[in-house]
């Protein structure tokens, strides 16, 4: 199991991305522009989420600790020197926390060519200044207007968030029990997650948790406190030294306006043995014991039901399910989590299998150990279509991540605590209808009904989703990687700047230095599953977007979706579909996140780079027919990613996101997404690897966090194919 994960997780350590070069982008499928008025399909299917007769682990009480480390010490331990030596470089422990946005395309992690679907050939175009070029393949074919770039308006308020530094001083490993000097364990990517509520902004991310002043956006500590602290988890990849090596981080949380409480999700997996406390696998959910979340938090912990149910092949002391990228959401019965299950051991850990879980609110706040309601959807749940995923064969099925076209990242839909009450409790979700290699052109609308039975003790959660046809769209542009395997991997231009370890990273790996043109890389754009949704009460619609492909473009996009669902059961349906592209020339915008107010204001933020921009946060408002086609800047980046996924051969994906967070608290929006913040030197960078506190060896993500009055913007923005 170890050996396993060590390949497909975390890439053996700090380890050379040996990219030969950039080779012509590939469109998976045309990105082509429909009416952004589209329509409903079939009839619903139904569902159900059982009681499955367990309950989650109570697991304690844990409370905020300003600067408190991962681990047993209860402070960093002194910097020390940061001159970059080899014995630094070798004391780095780089690590990749999950599968992420695992390409759908590119099924052989540990073997194989990875290449994924290709489009049809189009004509090649460069890219600013020529740095990565070629003859493009598969362009998206649609002749949707692009936007235009421009500058915050007014009202914004953007801060630098937390940062790979703080994240190295809250994860030192330790030699005898006493916490080291930096370099700390370095995570890539930082998963950003963000809620606010009652004067405060909740920051998490992998893995570091930090509080700021609503009013002031002044943060309430200096560098934060470590994830781990906040589930009473034991450091995350054994930084510790006490025996235990976990995967933990994909972290969310939530403010529930209902019950002035703060809500926290964030994944559990062992890599050696399973855990005497927590098992194989699972999610960790937090909930606050009071209304601020700088007090005392309830924790628990879902043991994963595949698991525990024997469900598939993948239960097994050598081959457990774990629960990829747990999505956290709230209604005004139940807390749903929803995974994407993956089995390791199997040779393609592509597209895992959605499972949802749905617990008591009440119980989790009291303290109490909710029952489990649960239902593996991503193989119960019929697939439109009758889809045949390319990268599955017959002696490849029986666990979840060989089921042929599974349904995943079914996303909650967030509201600023705005509750569907009619039918027991209605809580709704949106995912892709991407099922295989080729692009889709719809979306998926997931209603939970009766969700009060979780509170009552009945036998079922009820749902039912179907389907509405919208704009076409695929993955974003994909780039050949060539590392220890070619693949062919979704990515992004950054403007070129100063990347020191990417220069030094003979000196840091002992591996031979990458190969890219520059010796910079280039960022990851993932997949097009859905990556936010949001529920507007003041119209009743369910957003979401996803990532893309620019109409006639080689650049990443979002594509945005609207729709207002009616009835239940097999009698849901839905109207008013709206579907569009965002997107603008020289750019590339991806990781999209949607809030609404009450009164059906909206923004959109996302990561934003190109040729001439560094990894930036970017925001448009949002009306009733979608996004208005103004990409703002809030925060520009300062230099480019140069962290260790960019260079390392045995992972052969440099990662970025894997999302941004937007929320609405009142009439104001707070958003967050990845970004850098800083940029530095080779010489700077060998005087002291962290920049003056702004990096560590291995990493140098940095996060903005924004708020922006609703009155800002009109409620009224437009839609565009």
């Amino acid at each position: 199991m170890k050996n396993k994960l060590g390949g497909l997780l975390i890439g053996g350590g700090a380890l050379v991305l040996a990219v030969l070069g950039i080779p012509a982008p590939t469109v998976i499928a045309s990105a082509q522009s429909l009416s952004s008025r589209g329509q409903a399909e079939a009839t619903a299917q139904t569902f159900t989420l059982t009681n499955s007769g367990a309950r989650v682990t109570v697991v304690g009480t844990s409370a905020w600790a300003p600067t408190a480390p991962a681990g047993t010490a209860t402070a960093p331990a002194p910097v020390g020197s940061t001159v970059l030596t080899a014995t630094a470089a070798k004391a780095a422990l780089p690590k990749i926390p999950d599968l992420g946005g695992t390409p759908r395309s590119t099924a052989p992690l540990a073997g194989g060519d990875g290449n994924g679907g290709s489009g049809s050939t189009g004509t090649g175009s460069e890219h600013g200044n020529g740095r990565h070029h070629g003859n493009g393949k598969g362009q998206g074919e649609g002749t949707g207007a692009p936007g235009t770039v421009s500058g915050a308006t007014s009202g914004l308020t953007s801060i630098a968030g937390s940062n790979a530094y703080d994240q190295g001083l809250l994860h030192p490993t330790y030699k005898t029990g006493v916490a080291q000097p930096l370099p700390g364990i370095d995570i890539e990517p930082p998963d950003q997650g963000l809620c606010s509520g009652n004067g405060y902004v909740m920051e998490v991310n992998n893995m570091v948790v930090q509080m700021y002043n609503s009013s002031s956006m002044t943060p309430l500590s200096a560098h934060g406190m470590a994830l781990e602290k906040l589930f009473n988890a034991p450091e995350v990849f054994g930084g510790a030294g006490t025996g235990t090596l976990s995967v933990q981080g994909d972290p969310r949380c939530y403010f529930d306006p209902q019950t002035n409480r703060w809500f926290a999700s964030q994944i559990w997996l062992t890599e050696i043995g399973a855990s005497a406390q927590f098992g194989w696998a699972g999610e960790f959910v937090a909930v606050s014991t009071s209304p601020v979340p700088t007090g005392s938090w309830h924790v628990y912990f879902i043991p994963d039901q595949f698991n525990a149910q024997g469900v598939d092949h993948c239960n097994t002391t050598t081959n457990p399910c774990f629960g990829d990228q747990p999505l956290l959401g709230v209604n005004g019965n139940a807390v749903f989590i929803s995974a994407n299950e993956y089995t390791l051991a199997g040779k393609y850990p592509v597209g895992g299998v959605a499972a949802e879980y749905a617990l008591s609110k009440s119980d989790l706040i009291a303290g109490i150990a909710s029952p489990i309601y649960w239902n593996h959807l991503g193989d119960t749940v019929a697939q439109p279509g009758n889809p045949t995923c390319p990268f599955n064969t017959a002696s490849k099925t029986g666990q979840p991540t060989q089921v042929i076209c599974p349904w995943y990242s079914i996303v909650p839909a967030a509201s600023d605590g705005a509750y569907v009450t009619r039918t027991g409790g209605t809580f709704y979700a949106m995912s892709s209808t991407t099922f295989t290699t080729g692009g889709s052109h719809g979306v998926a609308l997931w209603q939970f009904t009766n969700t009060d039975a979780v509170t009552t003790g009945g036998a079922h959660v009820t749902g039912a989703v179907t389907v509405a046809t919208t704009v076409a769209y695929a993955e974003p542009p994909h780039f050949t990687v060539h590392g220890l395997h070619t693949a062919s991997e979704s990515l992004a231009v950054q403007k070129l700047g100063p990347h020191p370890l990417g220069t030094l990273w003979k000196t840091v790996s002992g591996s031979t230095p990458i190969a890219w043109p520059t010796g910079e890389g280039m960022v990851a754009t993932n997949t097009d599953r859905i990556t936010t949704a949001a529920y507007d009460p003041a119209n009743g619609t369910v957003w979401g977007a996803l990532n893309t492909a620019a109409p006639g473009q080689t650049t990443a996009a979002v594509a945005w979706f609207g729709v207002n669902p009616h009835g239940a059961g097999s009698d849901l349906r839905l109207t008013g579909v709206r579907s569009g592209f965002l997107w603008a020339a020289g750019v590339s915008d991806f990781f999209p996140s949607i809030a609404f107010t009450n009164r059906g204001a909206g923004v959109m933020d996302y990561a934003i780079m190109g040729s001439s921009l560094f990894p930036s946060t970017g925001y448009s408002l949002m009306g009733q027919n979608g996004p208005d086609n103004t990409l703002r800047i809030a925060r520009q980046g300062a230099g480019p990613e140069d962290g260790f996924t960019e260079y390392t051969a045995t992972y052969n994906r440099p990662r970025w996101g894997d999302y941004s967070t937007a929320v609405a608290t009142g009439g104001t929006f707070f958003f967050a997404a990845e970004m850098v913040n800083q940029t530095c030197t080779v010489t700077q960078f060998q005087a002291t690897f962290t920049c003056g506190g702004t990096r560590d060896i291995q990493a140098n993500w940095g996060t903005s966090v924004n708020r922006l009055s609703a009155g800002q913007g009109n409620g009224h923005g437009h839609g565009h194919n």
